[in-house]
């Protein structure tokens, strides 16, 4: 059913599929081998970045790192006050993170010295599953980044100053989506904020549906354009096409759970994954209509990684799941190592939740001590990255991996 509250905005009611920059050309081997692997003292929720064969990536143990691409050696560590789980941005010599210590770094890229830090107004999380932080975007001589304290922030990138900012009523975790002139950040407060890129006048909103249990359609999900529609998901279980311009609605697609990862358009296709359901989706981006879906063990948070012949879905259960991109079935998944190790601790061989488990859970009335134990599995949280024959991502086991054919 689609809450009126929708109506006024919504033009056509179909479901389509999203891509961003996680595309890739052919594929037609399998990542089965582990080349290396780059162990940190905390979980790591965030996608890294690849840049010149050095990897960049933040880890809750509150460094920020740069390793060498091909063998997983540390190249430089730069320590800050709280955990990094925001992903980084580069532009010219800069690289720009966030800290749960409520600070902005920009260093060097090269050698990782400090060039300037920004103090906003202090981090904040939404639940037990807000798990990121905004991540940073460049554009022109500005970068932007969403709070904890509710602020959207535009900065020079030179010094580090503020040039404006923008008061919503959320904590913004998503990271911006340049359209045009403009900036649109996702809020907690359910609203899309599209936002004129050089003084922060707001240009439209747009309201989430909302659900019984979520009324306000928190939007945990970073937004992607492609051909003039943003699309989005919220944690009112539905994934959303709008006009980029206008913020009217052009489809909407209900699932059947909170829609967290950054939707990735390609070829006419959006894919993305669900939350509790937890499935894996194709969309028709035009229309909205669903072309398939796959059904994972556990949750899906981070976004996919696309090549012209697969598809890659990150998920809870410490697995990356590699399907046809055509038919939606499996090929192979990718394994962080603990997620055999410690799976029997956890789920019996009905792969169910263990009784203890579950009734201390359903006791204190709250399920995120369960989530964090289903980290011990080596929970891969953000989308996979793929470096010509080599595949890496993080996990909440502290490790950076780098996979081969």
């Amino acid at each position: 059913m689609i809450n009126s509250k929708f109506t006024s905005v919504l033009v056509t009611l179909v479901a389509l599929p999203v891509f961003f920059s996680n595309t890739l050309f052919g594929q037609s081997k399998q990542f089965k081998t582990k080349v290396w692997k780059f162990d940190t003292n905390g979980k790591i929720f965030t996608t890294p970045v690849i840049y010149d064969r050095v990897i960049y990536f933040g880890s809750s143990d509150k460094s920020f790192y740069a390793v060498d691409a091909d063998t997983g050696t540390l190249i430089w560590r730069f320590a800050t006050g709280g955990a990094v789980n925001s992903g980084a941005a580069i532009d010219g010599d800069l690289i720009c993170f966030g800290s749960t210590d409520g600070f902005y770094y920009a260093l060097n890229y090269e050698d990782g010295s400090p060039v300037w830090k920004f103090k906003t107004g202090g981090e904040n999380v939404y639940d037990s599953w807000d798990y990121y932080l905004s991540t940073p975007v460049f554009s022109e001589e500005l970068v932007y980044f969403g709070s904890g304290d509710k602020n959207i922030y535009a900065l020079n990138k030179k010094s580090g100053e503020a040039v404006w900012t923008y008061e919503t009523e959320g904590i913004i975790h998503t990271r911006g989506e340049v359209v045009g002139g403009n900036i649109c950040f996702g809020s907690f407060d359910g609203n899309m904020y599209c936002l004129d890129k050089v003084t922060g006048q707001l240009k439209w909103k747009f309201d989430t549906v909302g659900t019984r249990h979520f009324p306000k359609g928190e939007i945990q999900s970073s937004a992607t354009l492609h051909d003039g529609v943003l699309y989005f998901g919220s944690r009112d279980y539905v994934l959303y096409a709008l006009d980029a311009e206008t913020g009217t609605g052009i489809w909407i697609e209900p699932t059947p759970s909170w829609v967290i990862a950054k939707p990735i358009v390609k070829d006419g296709n959006v894919y993305v994954g669900n939350s509790d359901g937890p499935r894996c989706y194709a969309y028709d981006a035009e229309h909205g209509q669903k072309l398939w879906e796959y059904r994972l063990f556990l949750n899906i948070f981070g976004s996919a990684l696309v090549s012209e012949s697969e598809v890659f879905y990150p998920s809870f259960d410490g697995k990356i799941y590699a399907l046809d991109r055509e038919s939606g079935k499996l090929n192979y998944t990718i394994k962080s190592d603990l997620a055999e190790v410690n799976f029997a601790n956890i789920f019996t061989e009905e792969r169910k939740i263990k009784k203890p488990i579950l009734d201390e859970a359903r006791a204190i009335g709250h399920y995120g001590k369960l989530y964090d134990l289903l980290h011990t599995l080596g929970s891969v949280l953000s989308a996979p990255v793929q470096v010509e024959d080599r595949l890496y991502f993080t996990s909440t086991d502290g490790a950076l991996y780098a996979y081969g054919y």
